[in-house]
């Protein structure tokens, strides 16, 4: 697939193709092949030179803040329930085709009044569009952002697929949980509120968590996990 990552296999999210070859991955995979490899980085796709340099303040107009994780389908598009079709008993159909039969009596129709069948129509469209304004109002608000400390002022939100691993960690309770972005291993305390790398506890940046967009976007977010939109 043209939108498939091909260092995680997923959907790509922030989408980077490398300067040289133009090969495309998640950003923060390839960032993590050059960091892993610093000075003598090649692309998984065809062994060219990736530069390093290229992953230092990145701008991307297009990024938007609040942006899912691609392969969350959930989020926009709730699984359609299946209906299991009972098999139909041929002497209950015969006997609901003589039932219709015997009650089939023409009943003269009064004349629909136009305006009233306007009316009725618009009432019912606007009552739909309410229900899916009030539905997208409540997915957003229940959305759960989680950001860490810039170097300096404001915050960097997590990439959506790392913040989702964080989220299930929260609502089981656990205390600490460990995500790996970049090819190194980070370690989240919601006790604290901190993230460090397991390999240096010791240096250690503040996290913090935003309920719903509203919330997020009263933060000073500076763009999402090193990519900012301007």
């Amino acid at each position: 697939m043209a939108d498939e990552c091909p260092v995680c296999t997923l959907k790509m999210i922030m989408p980077t193709a490398v300067n040289g070859c133009g090969h495309k991955f998640c950003f923060l995979c390839i960032k993590g092949v050059a960091l892993e490899n610093a000075g003598e980085s090649l692309c998984p796709m065809c062994r060219g030179p990736v530069d390093i340099n290229q992953f230092r303040k990145v701008i991307d107009p297009s990024l938007q803040l609040t942006m899912r994780d691609p392969e969350d389908s959930t989020t926009d598009h709730p699984p359609v329930k299946k209906v299991k079709k009972e098999p139909v008993d041929p002497g209950d159909l015969q006997q609901q085709q003589q039932t219709s039969k015997a009650s089939n009596v023409k009943v003269k129709a009064e004349p629909v009044d136009p305006d009233d069948v306007q009316q009725q129509t618009q009432t019912q469209s606007q009552t739909e569009k309410g229900n899916e304004m009030n539905a997208s109002q409540q997915q957003k608000e229940s959305a759960t952002f989680w950001v860490y400390k810039a170097r300096g002022n404001g915050w960097w939100r997590y990439d959506p697929r790392t913040e989702k691993d964080i989220n299930d960690a929260c609502r089981l309770g656990k205390q600490k949980c460990e995500v790996n972005t970049c090819g190194m291993t980070f370690v989240i305390d919601f006790q604290e509120m901190v993230q460090y790398r397991k390999d240096t506890p010791d240096v250690q940046r503040e996290i913090s968590r935003a309920d719903g967009e509203q919330d997020l976007t009263r933060m000073q977010i500076r763009g999402i996990a090193g990519v900012s939109p301007h």
